[in-house]
């Protein structure tokens, strides 16, 4: 996704999914409805090491 910066880190990827976040207030409408549905559940964006938003 383009609005997710991965960076390797030693033996994994930091996640950072800020830029992300911001950008799907904007988009969600234009989402199909299961998407919308994913995308917008909370749950689905918690990324372990990820930084907290």
């Amino acid at each position: 996704m383009k609005h997710v910066t991965a960076v390797w880190q030693d033996h994994g990827f930091f996640l950072d999914p800020r830029a992300y976040l911001a950008e799907l207030p904007k988009i969600r409408a234009e989402l199909p409805s299961g998407a919308r549905d994913f995308a917008c559940d909370h749950g689905h964006d918690d990324i372990p090491g990820a930084p907290a938003v």
